[in-house]
């Protein structure tokens, strides 16, 4: 219980130094709590809710208990959380320790197998209809296996060695809107720069992708002014990179989004070269036409009709035939690998 409260109390007291009015999400499913998994990096059991049940009693939290949504699959599901008191905040003021001193990521495994496929942070996007799964599997270690770890472990041991910074923020976070809730607030901080790889679908050939820094939660309008060392840097661009790949498979070069003639009306040829590179990405994507072009809508600033968007494919494919039978695929899983 000791061990369990020390952890408890460096997690409360790390979230107080970053900001007093932000609470801590804990799970009350003695199912979350896997001791001996290869993902609960400090062990911590489901008795850490006896604790805070006691630390509330004792007037050192604030709890509000969370609730499930059973008839929305789910999707207005509260979490609980907890916070500290006055009375806690006045013990956390003797301490001398800041947030450089603390580990949030010891010995937190870096090489995660998933059940799902993840989307750019690297949360698992749950199929609707597919009922309950585990979001990660677990798995027996192998010489692949240790040595993605040792070279993951690397980078993250180097990336804790810089200061890594978005110059023209006034404050240490970023607050990001949502279609739906309240804006989420992104800590760009020392202490949000842990990536690991994970992979999806079960499949050690299915992703396998870096995610984790704060780098990855923000818009391309922040990452502009990120600073390494206050020295500034340019971001390469990765996100296109599907088509080449496919085209080189097919022993060709791609040649580009760009059509001189104008499709649409409505569409510049800039306009017109943007939506066809996102249209085509997430082709390659998606399972089916319905489902690429619903995701491009609901991606885009321009909403077109799927008759438009026909036009659209038809005209790249013109330019690369040899991509035709590559899109609605779901090959993006695998290029990722």
């Amino acid at each position: 219980p000791k061990r369990i409260l020390k952890v408890l109390l460096i997690d409360l007291y790390s979230n107080w130094l970053d900001d007093p009015s932000l609470c801590i999400g804990v799970s009350r499913n003695n199912n979350s709590f896997k001791p001996n998994s290869r993902y609960n990096a400090l062990h911590i059991p489901y008795k850490i809710n006896t604790i805070i049940d006691h630390l509330v009693e004792l007037d050192f939290l604030h709890f509000r208990n969370g609730s499930y949504d059973r008839t929305n699959d789910g999707r207005h599901s509260r979490t609980s959380r907890i916070r500290a008191t006055i009375k806690l905040e006045n013990a956390f003021e003797k301490c001398l320790a800041n947030q450089f001193d603390i580990s949030s990521h010891y010995a937190e495994e870096t090489v995660t197998l998933n059940e799902f496929d993840l989307d750019l942070e690297g949360n698992p996007i749950k199929k609707k209809g597919g009922g309950k799964k585990v979001k990660k599997v677990s798995y027996e270690d192998n010489w692949s296996t240790i040595k993605m770890r040792e070279e993951v472990t690397k980078y993250n041991d180097l990336l804790s060695k810089f200061y890594i910074d978005i110059g023209n923020l006034e404050q240490p976070f970023v607050e990001r809107r949502k279609e739906k809730g309240k804006p989420q607030r992104v800590p760009v901080t020392q202490q949000n720069k842990f990536v690991r790889r994970i992979f999806s679908r079960k499949n050690w050939r299915m992703n396998g992708r870096w995610y984790g820094g704060f780098w990855q939660q923000i818009g391309a309008e922040y990452r502009q002014h990120i600073l390494i060392e206050d020295e500034p840097v340019i971001e390469v661009d990765y996100s296109g990179l599907h088509p080449s790949l496919l085209a080189a498979e097919e022993g060709e070069g791609f040649r580009g989004y760009q059509i001189n003639d104008q499709i649409l009306p409505a569409l510049n040829l800039e306009q017109q070269r943007k939506a066809i590179k996102l249209l085509v990405l997430t082709a390659i994507n998606a399972k089916s036409r319905a489902e690429a072009f619903r995701a491009f809508n609901s991606s885009s600033k321009l909403y077109l009709k799927d008759k438009e968007l026909e036009e659209l494919l038809e005209a790249f494919i013109s330019v690369n035939p040899f991509l035709r039978d590559h899109l609605f695929s779901d090959k993006g899983i695998r290029l990722m690998y």
